[in-house]
């Protein structure tokens, strides 16, 4: 057990559990609450069987959306022109083989990814649920030298995904409205002509304020049921966000290697 926890509510009984409404609406209002009741308590699959459900309905509203508005599928369409042309210039392929390529992105095509995403879209959201509980359980282990059981780990992570489900719901609304993929609730409010080449606007699109509240969340409940530092967890957490970001964008992954 970390003995560094100043930051961390001194050990008192846990509140009795809430019904799961209530405790899923506090997530936004009272996290600390949420996950102080957790402490001593059995682990609860609705804890996270739930706030997976929603965010699996979420990604697929957000797939069907995205390729149902005329604006957002000219935008793909218009991206993957450019990265044709890039690979024509770079040698890479003939423009008779770019342009044959490109001649599949019809409807048919569209139609298949639609439904492939909304297919795909529970998977992953079950999945990305056990997935980061995993390395965060096998953090506080390895970091921090504290043992907290794997299924708590997987409750705090769907609890904290509610932060997410709310995340997708405005960042959907946002793409719908201005017509842009790579819109969110962060700088990306601020750029009226995303770049997909342009590094500082890729490094803008990684910003969203829903990400950045989701990951103070995470290591808040994290810090309540494991008794860690909560100063502690958000540095890692962020670190690692921040690291990862940087990652992908100076890479070329995210502007598709480019």
């Amino acid at each position: 057990m970390n003995s560094d926890s100043t930051d961390v509510p001194p050990l008192t009984e846990p509140p009795a559990p809430s019904a799961l409404p209530v405790r899923l609406a506090n997530v936004y209002a009272a996290p600390g609450e949420v996950f102080d009741a957790l402490r001593g308590q059995p682990s609860s699959v609705a804890n996270w069987l739930v706030p997976a459900i929603l965010a699996a309905l979420v990604g697929m509203l957000g797939i069907w959306m995205k390729f149902s508005q005329p604006a957002l599928l000219q935008q793909m369409e218009d991206i993957q022109t450019e990265r044709f042309e890039q690979l024509v210039a770079d040698g890479k392929m003939t423009q008779e083989q770019a342009d044959q390529f490109q001649q599949r992105f019809g409807d048919l095509q569209v139609t298949m990814l639609r439904i492939a995403g909304v297919v795909a879209s529970p998977f992953i959201a079950f999945i990305w649920v056990f997935l980061l509980a995993l390395v965060l359980f096998l953090m506080l282990r390895w970091v921090f030298h504290t043992r907290l059981p794997y299924m708590k780990t997987v409750e705090i992570v769907g609890l904290a995904g509610m932060i997410g489900v709310l995340g997708g719901l405005v960042t959907t609304l946002l793409m719908v409205i201005s017509g842009n993929l790579f819109a969110n609730f962060g700088p990306m409010l601020m750029i009226s002509s995303f770049d997909p080449g342009n590094k500082a606007h890729l490094l803008a699109s990684s910003v969203n304020l829903f990400t950045l509240w989701w990951l103070g969340v995470l290591a808040l409940g994290l810090a309540r049921v494991s008794r860690v530092s909560f100063g502690k967890l958000a540095a890692v957490l962020y670190g690692l966000w921040a690291a990862l970001c940087l990652a992908v964008v100076f890479s070329g992954i995210a502007s598709g290697g480019t």
